[in-house]
């Protein structure tokens, strides 16, 4: 006889669904807190061109001098253009409406400007920094496009830093060069350091000069008797008394 099947009861099901909704509202609890779904807020949408995206990413941090404000919804390559130096790629940037308790038009206006920076020196993902804008300004509107401006001067180091490290490392070649000829006896100063005739020579003269003095010290030669013997001596006082 086979078994009874066992079925499950309305107090069972309810329970395993009231489990799966806390599960839900808690994930939607966590996202919403992280800032990644905000359906509660309704988000204000600007766009920039950028030359290329340098590791701009969908989902890339969107900051307000600094502070974060929201994030980069899209990236796209734009449309072929006929003029070379036009920005190649346009980022959607979802703001939040209120910042700091003040609508978001209130600090973005329309003299405020877009960068592509990094939040760290190592970092490879890349953000949008977007500078307040003046009062004198109007207010920004959604689908507005924000001007850029040059890179940071955080960046500006890095370069600098990096051909900084480029010149070092041509210097360090060239006197890596100077050292390799130098070895191999090419060059003025090559063949100065390593023709053993020059070390000869000189060891050479220098026992020669240490023989003549050796000579004047013992009153031998010419030299020596001029200065070891009083007699010159004597009759130059002789004369000039």
């Amino acid at each position: 006889m086979p078994p009874a099947k066992k079925s499950i009861g309305f107090r069972e099901l309810r329970v395993g669904i009231l489990i799966v909704a806390a599960i839900v509202v808690l994930i939607f609890l966590i996202l919403n807190a992280s800032g990644d779904i905000s359906p509660f807020s309704k988000k204000l949408h600007l766009r920039a061109h950028f030359p290329n995206a340098d590791g701009l990413r969908k989902g890339s941090e969107v900051r307000l001098a600094g502070v974060r404000i929201g994030k980069i919804e899209d990236v796209r390559l734009r449309a072929a253009t006929d003029n070379p130096n036009d920005p190649k790629v346009e980022a959607t940037l979802a703001i939040d409406t209120e910042i700091d308790g003040r609508p978001a038009t209130d600090l973005i206006r329309k003299d405020s400007t877009a960068q592509l920076g990094s939040p760290s020196l190592l970092g490879s993902d890349k953000l949008v920094n977007i500078t307040p804008g003046t009062s004198v300004a109007e207010p920004v509107t959604d689908g507005d496009l924000l001007p850029i401006r040059s890179t940071s001067s955080f960046e500006a180091l890095t370069n600098t830093s990096t051909d900084l490290v480029q010149q070092l490392n041509k210097l360090s070649k060239q006197f890596t060069d100077i050292a390799q000829k130098v070895n191999e006896g090419q060059g003025t100063l090559g063949r100065f350091v390593n023709d053993e005739a020059f070390y000869n020579n000189l060891n050479a003269t220098i026992r020669d000069t240490q023989s003549v003095i050796r000579q004047i010290e013992s009153g031998e030669g010419t030299a020596g008797k001029l200065i070891s013997d009083p007699t010159l001596y004597n009759n130059i006082t002789d004369i000039s008394s």
